[in-house]
């Protein structure tokens, strides 16, 4: 008789571990076989234009450009993606100027690298963002920082 769950607990870890190390090797593999591109406009370095939040790590594999992969393959997707709405909602309470500085930068980037004929909307809700039908000190920041930043 053997120990119960013994060799099957080592099996299974052995079996998890190869399949990692199986994992990593052809991610690797994928990756160092694609040119090296730095520092390009979205349109030069992925297929398709947007973002995936669901798994993002895999989404940026596999929507890069590479030269595995043939141009026509996109070409019905592409099409599809040229309607497409960018929403963006934040909401502020007490924020620096620093940090209205870095959201508008990365608004004003996001409305830059839009490309076809996709639409971009940016809201930005205030708690407490007016006392008695006039803007609280936080607001006119915000809009002293617009002036400054997206000029």
């Amino acid at each position: 008789c053997s120990t119960p769950g013994g060799s099957d607990l080592a099996w299974d870890i052995a079996t998890g571990l190869g399949l990692l190390l199986i994992q990593f090797c052809t991610t690797t593999w994928f990756v160092m076989r694609s040119p090296t591109i730095v520092m390009e406009q979205e349109p030069q370095l992925f297929w398709l234009p947007g973002y995936s939040s669901v798994f993002p790590a895999q989404w940026l594999l596999l929507s890069r450009k590479n030269r595995n992969i043939k141009g026509e393959e996109f070409d019905t997707r592409r099409k599809t993606k040229q309607n497409t709405h960018v929403y963006i909602c934040t909401t502020m309470y007490h924020e620096s100027e620093r940090e209205m500085e870095q959201l508008l930068t990365s608004l004003r980037g996001v409305a830059e690298s839009q490309v076809g004929e996709r639409t971009f909307e940016s809201h930005v809700f205030f708690d407490g963002g007016c006392r008695q039908g006039q803007p609280s000190q936080w607001a006119l920041q915000l809009l002293s920082v617009m002036e400054r930043t997206l000029q």
